[in-house]
């Protein structure tokens, strides 16, 4: 099962778009509609990111510093999420737009 899989099927489940929803202030429909719009764009934007020897060594070494996060069980996983670890690798991802994405993310509750 690929990784896009994998993200798709656990989001998809009440509970863990409950939690994830909880989690940013918004319903848990409203996280598995950004869940189908929005995990294509983040692998493509990893994608284009990944495709210059800079970027994919700038990947490399995100992914090596969260090697050790336990994922299988996303519900968990979210227990943990450190939320400005998370906004810097949405800002490098979507670089080109990072303005707008920190616009969008401070708007979220506490």
């Amino acid at each position: 099962m690929s990784l896009f899989d994998t993200l798709s099927k656990q989001l998809s489940e009440k509970s863990t778009a409950a939690k994830l929803g909880e989690s940013v202030g918004v319903s848990p429909e409203k996280v598995q509609r950004l869940a189908e719009i929005g995990l294509p764009t983040l692998l493509q934007g990893l994608l284009k990111n990944s495709s210059t020897p800079e970027g994919a060594a700038s990947l490399a070494k995100a992914l090596d510093q969260h090697k050790d996060d336990n994922v299988s069980d996303i519900t968990g996983f979210l227990n943990g999420v450190n939320k400005d670890d998370g906004l810097k690798m949405l800002s490098h991802i979507f670089s080109a737009r990072k303005n707008r994405l920190r616009k969008v993310l401070r708007k979220r509750p506490a």
